[in-house]
């Protein structure tokens, strides 16, 4: 985090942002967060632009057959918090961040600038309330702590598995609905089970993990796809989390 801080201060693309970050105090994990999410948003927004005639696409052929109730969904969380679990988004941020320091590097099931610049902005495309809160579930456990004060009535706790049953409620009610997120979700729930020492339940999310990637033809070639470049980098990055996942 340091050496990307200072290259950011040395070559002045991102100066001005971590010396404000600096000057309000913010923590090194924070400022090395904001300055991921800046790069980020700054690359995805130039491959938009660069895909913007390949952006009016049909979709996979299985998720049309469900894009109408799909639709619906998403306009009915628009505006809602992505977790009802828990509501303290500085906590939230950090068992965001442990989730991307140590978990994400060994198996990565999504695609991490996507979902952040979805995450930010409220959009449901490349995030969900399903995936937060199966992310969280394995950041929240990464802390080290049984169970995490989240406000300042002592009795008002969250524990890795609260979330992670979260995800559970949140994953019944897509009944299966293949999906990108979907995909990803059920991917970091096998590795919640699996840390959990839940081997019998791991396998069987990984299963349906594998079945809905393969259903959705994540393991076929791209080369004559129809898809925008976006598009490609999160579902190659899913199914290349499949594969790491299984070995």
């Amino acid at each position: 985090m340091s050496e990307e801080i200072f290259a950011s201060l040395a070559s002045g693309d991102q100066r001005s942002l971590v010396l404000q970050e600096l000057q309000d105090g913010n923590t090194l994990e924070v400022i090395w967060g904001k300055l991921n999410g800046a790069i980020a948003d700054q690359q995805i927004q130039q491959r938009l632009e660069q895909n913007k005639d390949d952006m009016e696409w049909v979709g996979d052929p299985v998720e049309n057959t469900r894009a109408d109730s799909r639709q619906n969904t998403e306009e009915e969380q628009d505006g809602e918090p992505w977790t009802r679990a828990m509501s303290d988004e500085v906590l939230i941020k950090h068992f965001l961040s442990l989730y991307f320091c140590w978990e994400y590097p060994i198996f990565a099931t999504l695609s991490r600038q996507h979902f952040l610049v979805d995450y930010r902005a409220g959009r449901r495309r490349y995030c969900s309330s399903l995936l937060v809160n199966a992310i969280l579930a394995i950041g929240c456990s990464l802390s080290g702590m049984h169970e995490t004060d989240i406000g300042t009535d002592s009795n008002r706790h969250v524990s890795g598995q609260q979330l992670f049953d979260e995800a559970g409620r949140l994953l019944a009610k897509e009944d299966d609905t293949p999906q990108l997120t979907n995909v990803q979700a059920l991917g970091i729930l096998s590795i919640f089970e699996l840390s959990c020492g839940n081997q019998h339940k791991s396998i069987l999310y990984f299963g349906r993990f594998i079945c809905m990637a393969v259903e959705m033809g994540l393991h076929l070639d791209t080369l004559t796809s129809q898809f925008p470049q976006i598009e490609l980098e999160v579902r190659s990055a899913t199914i290349w989390g499949a594969f790491a996942l299984d070995k």
